[in-house]
């Protein structure tokens, strides 16, 4: 009879040994299953309004050209908040870099966006501070979306010295729950969505003083010429032919 219940006490005792392992596992795969059920990205970003990520690809001005004396270059970029409850944005200045103090001083960056109430923000780029806060948003409903503006202009004379100088300029997107309130403390320490190369800018050669007309009236005079008796030569050779 003892031979007969050994077999099924061993058994019996491994499977009890299982089933208490299996218990914190269950639990922490459950737990893990909950967690990622509640997470995902806590913000995005994109170009269009259309398709949305966790980050751009490129710079937000990547293709822009250069700036020019008295024009400007503006692009939108859409923030959204994915989560299933409100939540706080808040949008600062990274890594504000210019190639001199003259450039910082000559462009300015405006800022816009289209939360009620707003107010827009716009100075040269030598006049912002450290992690600025260009754009701030008690709540955004959930799956609510804001439209950010931003335009980077040349005051109009600026010295064509400056034409190879250029500006770096990055943002912080960074988006919490608006149940604990909205953002307070400095924004440098905010974590989100880095947005690098925001604006990168080389003006385009200015040239200065008034334009050399005799020399281009006589180099259209010299190419009219040219024209002239090359066509005259073929049509000589096509007689003769």
């Amino acid at each position: 009879m003892t031979r007969s219940r050994r077999p099924v006490a061993l058994p019996l005792a491994a499977i009890g040994l299982a089933v208490l392992f299996a218990l914190p596992l269950g639990a922490g795969t459950a737990s893990a299953s909950a967690a990622g059920a509640g997470g995902g990205d806590s913000v995005l970003v994109s170009r269009d309004g259309i398709t949305y990520s966790s980050s751009l690809e490129g710079g937000l001005f990547d293709g822009a050209g250069g700036l020019v004396p008295g024009q400007s270059i503006g692009r939108e970029l859409w923030v959204r908040n994915p989560t299933a409850s409100a939540a706080a944005l808040r949008v600062s200045i990274r890594n504000l870099v210019t190639g001199s103090a003259a450039f910082g001083a000559g462009v300015s960056l405006a800022v816009v966006d289209s939360l009620p109430g707003s107010v827009p923000v716009s100075t040269i780029l030598s006049g912002f501070a450290p992690c600025q806060v260009i754009v701030a948003a008690p709540s955004i409903p959930a799956g609510g979306t804001v439209t950010i503006t931003l335009t980077f202009s040349m005051a109009d004379g600026t010295p064509a010295i400056l034409q190879t100088d250029r500006a770096y300029v990055d943002l912080m997107v960074a988006m919490r729950d608006a149940s604990a309130g909205p953002f307070t403390g400095s924004p440098c320490g905010d974590g989100g969505i880095l947005l690098a190369d925001t604006g990168v800018f080389r003006p385009v050669p200015i040239i200065e003083g008034p334009l050399p007309v005799v020399p281009i009236i006589g180099g259209g005079l010299l190419l009219g010429v040219a024209i002239f008796l090359l066509v005259a030569r073929r049509r000589r050779e096509s007689r003769d032919d």
